[in-house]
């Protein structure tokens, strides 16, 4: 009986012991999450910056210049520009405020949206093209140009 339990503890032992591969030959890229920075497609804002027509385009809300009764509208107050769009005849909005030391908020129709970054890809004298994007990487074009 003895010797039963010992011939079980060894297996056991020698079943543990065995490793298939040393983990000092584990690949480091094997480790990352799958959906990394690295591996998600570019996204190219050339077409956008080429367009200069006023425009808030996102899955939740889409407003157009174009359109009637929409207005754009940017200002300066306090270290932080605020660009506006505003459908009046819905009430539909969006409201992006970026300020050089705190992380940009985005508001749709009053709720804040989080995103990973905002970053203005093109600004002149005429306005700024304002590229957008969520922690899941969805694009978002907010252009606020001079009317």
């Amino acid at each position: 009986m003895k010797s039963r339990i010992l011939l079980a503890v060894i297996l056991l032992a020698t079943v543990a012991c065995n490793k298939s591969r040393p983990y000092d030959d584990v690949d480091p890229e094997t480790l990352k999450p799958s959906g990394s920075e690295d591996t998600r497609p570019s996204y190219s804002f050339e077409g956008e910056i080429a367009d200069d027509r006023c425009r808030f385009v996102s899955e939740q809300l889409s407003l157009h210049y174009d359109d009637a009764g929409i207005i754009f509208s940017s200002e300066k107050s306090a270290g932080t520009t605020i660009y506006r769009a505003i459908g009046l005849a819905t009430g539909n909005s969006a409201e992006l405020f970026m300020n050089e030391t705190d992380e940009p908020r985005l508001l749709v129709n009053g709720t804040e949206i989080k995103i990973k970054s905002a970053v203005k890809e093109h600004e002149n004298e005429k306005g700024a093209w304002i590229h957008i994007q969520t922690p899941d990487y969805k694009h978002i074009v907010f252009v606020v140009t001079d009317l």
